[in-house]
């Protein structure tokens, strides 16, 4: 019910970028200008649009000031008001995972710990989350690859082990969600994504242990807006949580509040990293892929140092098919965060976020190519077993 009235609050207007790359949103009948980058901003918006999603968003924001560079948005349910941008629309997914691996390590779990498991490929089940030797599906990995692997029954087992729905209720909100009801020390209202109010959805279940450990794992009913989800990468790149600055006339609403230790940040983002050159990501970054002719625009050479998290979820009811990248580059200097999220009929498809976001991180670069000069040294890539 909570939800429904979230999303059915006062919308503002769909984003309107023009021709020269200028955008605005139209607030209480009002019309408003974002404080974006002209080019980054025409670019992004012909990207999304040509890729031609039910509903999608692409956000790009400066790490140091929380200037949102880019917001562009294509909605084809219902186009005249904000899209997933702006509003919670999408699942999590297992991006979800990045705030369950926090509260993890804010209790001190020992990410060279060993954790074997088998099914929940798309789903969990209550046998999944009882160790039984007699299964020789088994997977045995340790806890740091679950993140870059995306590995759901080895996150559900971590959490039902390690956490409490108190203790990951106060690490959402630590982090920006919102969570109704919830039983924390964490402020209850979290400041939102920007002065725009809106914000992110996040239930988290107290009494059905395998609903807390499948949500924990990114299978539960958790929503972002691509902006929630730029807040988010955004706090792993630097360790404080502050809203983001999307309109042109918007200034700072408070200083950053540390959220992460040194520890707990150099882990996660160790963990970001060995998504993209290891994990779920490498091949659509990195490797040759098959991509639709209108998204071959631009330079395909995506090498810089990026740090990131993928998500996917299949909404049955609604035939949905939800897909993110969001996080940050360069990894080694973070300067920009990013999140690209599409969502797409089940059945029927043109592009996902992962070939999405290959083409939005190369017209990026295109523009600025000096943060392409920080190249991913393989040989040097960081381990995050090995941060103290």
């Amino acid at each position: 019910m909570l939800l429904t009235l979230l999303l059915l609050a006062t919308q503002p207007a769909a984003v309107v970028t023009t021709s020269e790359g200028a955008a605005s949103i139209v607030v209480d009948g009002l019309p408003r200008t974002l404080g974006v980058d002209p080019a980054l901003q025409r670019k992004l918006q012909d990207l999304i649009d040509v890729s031609r999603p039910q509903r999608g968003a692409l956000v790009f924001a400066d790490i140091a000031t929380g200037r949102v560079l880019a917001i562009a948005e294509h909605d084809e349910i219902d186009a005249a008001h904000a899209s997933a941008g702006l509003r919670p629309l999408a699942y999590a997914a297992s991006v979800f995972k990045l705030v369950t691996m926090s509260a993890l390590l804010r209790q001190g779990i020992n990410v060279d710990d060993v954790v074997c498991s088998s099914g929940g490929q798309t789903r969990i089940y209550g046998r999944d989350l009882v160790d039984a030797p007699c299964v020789r599906s088994w997977r045995c990995i340790r806890v740091e690859d679950a993140v870059p692997w995306s590995q759901n029954v080895t996150m559900a087992k971590l959490a039902g082990r390690h956490l409490t729905p108190a203790l990951l209720t106060a690490e959402a909100e630590r982090l920006g969600l919102v969570v109704p009801d919830g039983d924390s020390d964490s402020p209850k209202e979290p400041p939102p994504s920007t002065s725009l109010g809106l914000q992110s959805f996040a239930s988290i279940p107290t009494d059905d242990l395998q609903g807390f450990a499948t949500t924990a794992a990114g299978f539960g009913e958790v929503r972002l807006s691509g902006l929630d989800a730029v807040r988010l990468a955004r706090t792993m790149a630097t360790g404080s949580d502050s809203p983001l600055l999307l309109f042109a006339d918007d200034v700072p609403a408070f200083a950053p509040r540390p959220v992460l230790d040194d520890r707990s940040r150099h882990l996660l983002q160790g963990m970001m990293l060995a998504t993209t050159t290891r994990g779920t990501a490498t091949r659509a970054l990195h490797g040759q892929v098959k991509v639709p002719k209108e998204l071959r625009g631009e330079p395909w050479s995506v090498d810089v140092a990026i740090a990131a998290k993928t998500g996917t979820y299949t909404d049955r009811v609604a035939s949905q098919d939800v897909t993110w990248l969001m996080g940050f580059f360069p990894a080694q200097d973070p300067q920009v965060a990013f999140a690209v999220v599409v969502i797409n009929d089940e059945w029927l498809w043109y592009v996902r976020a992962l070939e999405v976001a290959r083409a939005a991180l190369a017209s990026y670069l295109q523009l600025h190519p000096e943060r392409g000069t920080q190249r991913l040294a393989k040989s040097a890539t960081p381990s995050s077993s090995s941060t103290q």
